[in-house]
């Protein structure tokens, strides 16, 4: 595979861009913000302004898909309440029809770790249920269901990496009850690997946790990552009744693709501070 279209090119789709452009691929990226197209241009990969409202919309979009391999990277906008959690999935089918008459024999989908409930144990692949969430379990099984086309579905913990540093929003805050649950990211850098070793595969299917190994409390990152930028330190208390968590296993992204993770603990991450 030498022909790369990547949907979404913001804080994890651009740096994979470059990434891979460096390893001697063709790239195309989608944006929805006009600077961004010229950022795009600048960097010799080939932009494309494509909407999804959840039609896709914009100009040469037949040509996007003219391509090796898609990498959708477009997350749910579930945070807005204007927004039903049926749009995503809607998104995700209208990109078929394009898919079906293309010559994308690969599709990657970067989803996410939220489609697991809550069980208070180790969380596996086949643990994924409808109803943690729906928009972005409905949206796996489109393209799982589309005939003719490999898919394979990367489930990223909490994205972490340059100026995304978790934890932020809970400097200075008092009483928080999360502190015993354990944590679930995964460092950006460790993500754009993953996608260029499956790649290199040409294309290896199926679904797989991406997680770094270790999972430290909420309470000591949270602290760590609140000092590190000069701010207040959250203040956690005990929970009166025994809190949720899961904890979620790469072991199978490990083995299969004998994939080291660069940073396995979170403690360990690098910020652009």
């Amino acid at each position: 595979m030498n022909k790369i279209s990547i949907m979404g090119c913001g804080w994890l789709g651009l740096p994979l861009a470059e990434y891979l452009q460096l390893k001697g691929y063709q790239i195309k990226g989608s944006t929805t913000q006009v600077h961004k197209r010229d950022l795009l241009s600048s960097l010799q990969i080939e932009p494309y302004m494509i909407r999804l409202n959840p039609k896709p919309e914009g100009d040469n979009i037949t040509h996007f898909f003219d391509t090796d391999c898609l990498i959708l990277n477009i997350p749910p906008r579930s945070r807005r309440s204007d927004i039903p959690i049926t749009f995503y999935p809607k998104q995700i089918q209208h990109l078929i029809p394009f898919l079906k008459n293309s010559a994308v024999k690969h599709v990657i989908f970067i989803s996410s770790t939220s489609v697991y409930p809550k069980l208070s144990r180790e969380i596996f692949e086949m643990d994924a249920v409808r109803e943690a969430h729906s928009g972005v379990f409905d949206a796996e099984q489109i393209l799982l269901n589309t005939s003719g086309i490999k898919t394979t579905i990367l489930r990223c913990a909490g994205l972490a990496g340059g100026k995304r540093i978790p934890g932020r929003f809970f400097a200075g805050k008092k009483n928080l009850t999360i502190g015993e649950e354990p944590v679930n990211q995964v460092f950006r850098d460790d993500v754009i690997h993953v996608i260029a070793q499956i790649i290199r595969l040409n294309g290896l299917e199926g679904i797989y946790n991406l997680c770094a190994p270790k999972h430290p409390l909420k309470k000591d990152l949270y602290r760590q990552n609140a000092q590190l930028l000069g701010l207040e330190l959250p203040e956690f208390i005990k929970s009166e009744a025994p809190t949720p968590y899961k904890i979620i296993n790469s072991d199978k992204l490990q083995r299969i693709l004998r994939f080291k993770f660069m940073y396995e603990d979170p403690f360990d991450f690098e910020y652009e501070i």
